[in-house]
């Protein structure tokens, strides 16, 4: 939305300016009107543009993935569509269709997860894997569940944001749904990285959780895994930046065959065994690519020291800063 344009038969036809003299004050005010005058809220931006003819105030509202969005300004509680002849309110059937596609969004999304996940701990991953438990990672932009997307994945093959997990070594090779870096092995991968056209990333590893310790038993190394995940997830969010997908994106965290191990805290001491086959974390969304990565993966690291019998990580300091026992 541009105000400081001339209209003329609906097209822009000339700048004519603002016409406001406290334009940092007018920018709050409207930053605050659409913060608090919707529900869900919006992502949006205001920027000034400034030219010889005159000062324009643009206002972007970025797609949103949650809607359909009321407006709650000064106790109104209307829901509204808008088309070239101007805004309406939606009736209930509109209301019923807009509630019922942003429920089948996550539907899809969710079930493209579940899909994978079945095909992998079945042991059907999209190369040859070796043995054992997997750590597996899903970004899923959401646009991919939206409508048909494919991007141009040429300029990553050679980029090092495109490795896989917890290798030195990798090769690469297109496939019929995107394109894939592997551990190069004879017949056995130990992890890859499977980016798909629509943009959505598959990443495999399979050494990080079958770590057994002298009793016979599954040891997952908490500052391993956490170490691993932190610094995968930027290259990732910028492979994808790369090619050109726009966010939000869903990022999933699962563990599989995970029943009995113990989540390993020093040299001497672990916690209770997992009680569950498989950890299937909830996702994790970024609504922009520049997200602080530390603060949306902590509840997600928390959930699996939960998992363990205690409260939250102890990788992290007060200040909120991960900061794991030196040595681990």
């Amino acid at each position: 939305m541009l105000f400081g344009i001339q209209e003329l038969d609906g097209c822009a036809s000339s700048i004519i300016d603002i016409g406001i003299s406290d334009v940092d004050s007018e920018v709050l005010r409207l930053d605050s009107l659409i913060g608090s005058g919707l529900e869900p809220r919006i992502r949006h931006s205001l920027k000034l543009i400034e030219s010889k003819s005159g000062r324009v105030l643009l206002i972007r509202v970025h797609k949103s993935w949650n809607g359909p969005h009321r407006v709650i300004l000064k106790g109104h509680d209307k829901f509204y569509g808008r088309t070239s002849a101007g805004k309406y309110s939606l009736d209930v059937q509109q209301l019923r269709r807009s509630f019922t596609e942003a429920a089948a969004f996550t539907e899809r999304m969710r079930a493209f997860r579940t899909d994978r996940l079945f095909e992998i701990i079945a042991g059907k991953p999209a190369i040859p894997m070796v043995d054992g438990s997997k750590f597996i990672l899903h970004l899923m932009p959401f646009e991919a569940f939206t409508h048909e997307q494919s991007y141009d994945l040429s300029v990553v093959k050679n980029s090092n944001d495109f490795r896989p997990m917890n290798t030195s070594g990798w090769g690469n090779r297109i496939t019929f749904e995107g394109i894939m870096a592997y551990s190069e092995v004879r017949e056995t991968s130990s992890t890859y990285v499977h980016l798909y056209r629509n943009g959505i990333i598959e990443a495999v590893e399979g050494r990080i959780l079958n770590h057994i310790l002298p009793n016979g038993k599954n040891n997952l190394p908490s500052v391993a895994y956490e170490r691993l995940l932190i610094e995968t997830l930027p290259r990732y969010i910028s492979l994808l930046n790369t090619i050109g997908v726009q966010a939000p994106i869903a990022v999933g965290l699962t563990m599989t065959n995970m029943r009995g191990a113990q989540l390993g805290i020093n040299s001497f001491d672990s916690t209770d065994p997992i009680l569950q086959d498989h950890l299937i974390l909830p996702e994790m969304v970024f609504s922009a690519l520049t997200e602080s990565i530390l603060e949306t993966l902590r509840p997600t690291l928390d959930l699996v020291w939960n998992a363990c019998g205690i409260e939250k990580s102890r990788n992290f300091n007060a200040e909120g800063k991960w900061f794991p026992p030196r040595g681990f």
